[in-house]
């Protein structure tokens, strides 16, 4: 999704996913999201071409995930947003790590 945001992949790619702000011209809070269709079918609901927008939406709506930085910046603020959401539990009682 980065890649197509900043016109980095193939021509055949323009128009798969939309923005808001495509669709519709008013400057509204969230213009820069994509803008997620349900499909038909639930079969194909976890498909890349409905998938991907729903998860750039819920992914990068952090202010240290913005398309317009370069892409080793943002891969590496990507990687520790979704360390930092992670909750570890260990179950171990004698963990060496977590003692």
């Amino acid at each position: 999704m980065y890649d197509y945001i900043n016109g980095r992949l193939p021509r055949s790619f323009i128009g798969t996913w939309l923005r808001r702000h495509e669709l519709n011209p008013r400057n509204l809070r969230n213009s820069n999201m994509f803008d997620v269709k349900k499909p038909k079918f639930t079969s194909i609901e976890r498909f890349p071409k409905f998938h991907f927008q729903d998860l750039w939406n819920k992914i990068c709506n952090d202010e240290n995930l913005t398309s317009d930085m370069r892409r080793n910046k943002f891969c590496k603020n990507l990687k520790e947003s979704l360390l930092n959401g992670l909750n570890f539990v260990c179950n171990n009682p004698i963990c060496n790590e977590c003692n």
